[in-house]
């Protein structure tokens, strides 16, 4: 499970998600039906090692993870930074997001 949060500011939703060890070029994010869906691969370091392995916590391969928005947003300004393995998706709101009262009939 990649640490993700999700702040609704007053004109956009941010999503920082953390994916430490993912190269740019490995990361893929879609939004679509009120949902961000990021996938990518960790790839395994090709490295030799001497010795056999001890403790292997890190996780390599693919994932994906998706996650609702809070708000109506604008896809076509979506941005998206990924710097020092945090992955920042900001998505302004649309212009009819805005709150409103519906009358009950």
């Amino acid at each position: 499970m990649l640490a993700t949060d999700v702040i609704d500011h007053k004109n956009e939703v941010e999503i920082r998600l953390e994916v430490p060890g993912v190269a740019k070029e490995d990361l893929s994010v879609q939004i679509r039906d009120g949902l961000v869906t990021v996938s990518g691969t960790k790839r395994m370091s090709s490295s030799r090692q001497d010795g056999g392995v001890v403790i292997r916590e890190r996780a390599f391969g693919s994932f994906t993870r998706t996650i609702p928005l809070s708000a109506d947003v604008d896809i076509q300004k979506a941005e998206a930074v990924y710097t020092d393995g945090v992955l920042t998706l900001t998505v302004p709101k649309s212009s009819d997001s805005s709150a409103r009262n519906v009358a009950v009939g």
